[in-house]
């Protein structure tokens, strides 16, 4: 079990993909059967003490803790997303679209590019913009919509429930890099799992230039907020910041589109049904 790894002699420092990998599908029932959250991460870090105390007679390093935390957050979130979207797929396949969800490389660990976000996209579809120089880091979640296809269908759905067990994966994201269409994507998501004041700023930032973007496109992109808390600070910033381009415009848009609270898989169905149905 490589769970955990040694630095600077008596530091123990916590592989959070590792235990992930190894407790997924422990996990996912857990939270089927109504768990929350935050109750799971408990249950996880109980665990990941409990196994390193068996090996090391120490616990992992509170920095290390608080890392694979958040990290364990944001798997668990590309494991019940990928799931509800096979779900919804499997009930809805006969209206004529699919729908794939999956998380982006961050721009630091895949290669040194403007956007990783643009990169999804045809090169006949980057011609329109007329620039390259766009740089704002990744969002955490793309959705779109495709036409159905049988043969692309059975693959998305063998992809995306791959995905729900094996969330560090880009299997999906490399399956369509570089194919996509502008007008193919319906949702960016943000995932936020701390409440750092300044945590709150980088996916305005996203936020904004995805707007500006969405605005000169004249596509129909929706930009969400994902919370496991939402101080009175977010939800005036999230319900009410308007994107910077409406001052140009004067065409007041709002920054994001809708904000939701993440404790229970119920709370992300809520999302989906609202990218679906919009």
């Amino acid at each position: 079990m490589q769970w955990f790894s040694t630095r600077s002699g008596q530091n123990v420092a916590t592989n959070s993909i590792k235990v992930y990998q190894d407790l997924s599908r422990q996990i996912i029932n857990h939270i089927n059967k109504g768990i929350s959250i935050p109750d799971v991460l408990l249950q996880i870090e109980h665990l990941v003490k409990e196994e390193c105390q068996k090996q090391y007679k120490l616990n992992p390093t509170v920095g290390s803790l608080n890392n694979s935390k958040g990290r364990w957050n944001e798997l668990i979130t590309t494991s019940l997303l990928s799931k509800i979207v096979v779900e919804t797929n499997s009930i809805s396949q006969q209206n004529g679209r699919s729908m794939v969800v999956f998380s982006l490389p961050k721009a630091d660990t895949y290669q040194k590019i403007p956007s990783v976000f643009l990169t999804l996209f045809k090169k006949t579809e980057l011609q329109k913009l007329q620039t390259q120089n766009i740089f704002f880091s990744s969002p955490d979640y793309i959705i779109a919509f495709l036409n159905h296809d049988p043969t692309q269908f059975r693959d998305i759905q063998n992809l995306l429930t791959q995905q729900s067990y094996d969330p560090n994966s880009f299997n999906m994201f490399n399956y369509f890099k570089g194919s996509l269409e502008f007008q193919q994507v319906r949702a960016i998501i943000s995932l936020k799992t701390s409440n750092r004041p300044d945590r709150r700023y980088q996916p305005l930032f996203e936020a904004a230039m995805i707007k500006a973007i969405k605005c000169y496109l004249q596509v129909n992109w929706q930009y969400y907020m994902v919370c496991s808390e939402i101080t009175l600070s977010d939800h005036k910033m999230f319900q009410e910041a308007i994107a910077p381009h409406s001052i140009i415009t004067q065409k007041e848009e709002l920054l994001v589109d809708g904000t939701y609270t993440y404790n229970k898989k119920a709370d992300l169905v809520r999302l989906v049904n609202s990218v679906f149905m919009g």
